[in-house]
């Protein structure tokens, strides 16, 4: 798989294109965020878990302090802090 880049200008245009690479994910899938912090990860995984209905907008935070969340009951999403 090649490697894609996307630049967005707010949260929700992050939000969105959370939701959008969601769309396009199979069954199964890891996808994994690198960046500084403060750099949107938390944001776009918002838009990911939300795009695969496994939690809304307000349920997904970063999990620094808890190291993993879980999400959703039919389609499950572990979000990590590694």
């Amino acid at each position: 798989m090649s490697a894609r880049v996307w630049r967005t200008n707010d949260e929700e245009a992050t939000v969105a294109l959370g939701e959008a690479i969601a769309a396009e994910l199979p069954r199964r899938a890891v996808v994994l965020l690198i960046g500084e912090l403060g750099a949107g990860k938390t944001t776009l995984a918002k838009g990911i878990v939300r795009g695969l209905g496994a939690a809304g907008l307000d349920q997904v935070s970063s999990p620094t302090f808890t190291l993993i969340n879980e999400y959703g009951v039919d389609r499950k999403v572990y979000h990590i802090d590694l």
